[in-house]
């Protein structure tokens, strides 16, 4: 009987975990990102050269000189709406 023992303990545990293929289950389930590397993004496009700034005449705001709204004295303003409230006044 002693020596039916170690016998029937291997039969009542429970069998050992099958092998898995460790990289292909992982992979499978990977962001497509990391399985397809996308190519790089084209660089940004150049930036062009600085523009004189001015500050508008009403409000304060700065904005390129190119963009400024100008008054009857040639003044700078952001906008023809505060040109006329300017203007006004």
């Amino acid at each position: 009987m002693n020596e039916l023992i170690p016998t029937l303990f291997f039969h009542f545990t429970r069998p050992p975990p099958l092998p898995t293929l460790f990289p292909y289950p992982t992979l499978s389930r990977s962001p497509p990102c990391l399985l397809h590397p996308s190519p790089r993004p084209a660089a940004p496009p150049a930036v062009g050269a600085p523009q004189a700034m001015v500050r508008c005449a009403h409000c304060g705001l700065h904005l390129p000189a190119s963009d400024a709204v100008r008054g009857t004295d040639g003044t700078p303003f952001c906008s023809a709406a505060h040109r006329q409230v300017a203007e006004r006044a």
